[in-house]
């Protein structure tokens, strides 16, 4: 992911090729500026249920 402005909301959608398949995300190096927030949703978009914050 790039480098994103002030005020910018940022959506990635990481999903299986294969129907009902499960993923799993490692974070190998991670960061967040003072106000920014991951959110992680178990669905294809924001609508889905939230899993994590």
């Amino acid at each position: 992911m790039n480098d994103y402005g002030p005020n910018q909301t940022y959506t990635q959608v990481i999903t299986s090729s294969i129907p009902n398949d499960r993923l799993e995300v490692n974070f190998l190096d991670f960061s967040l500026a003072d106000g920014d927030t991951l959110w992680i949703y178990n669905g294809d978009n924001t609508n889905a249920p939230l899993i994590g914050i």
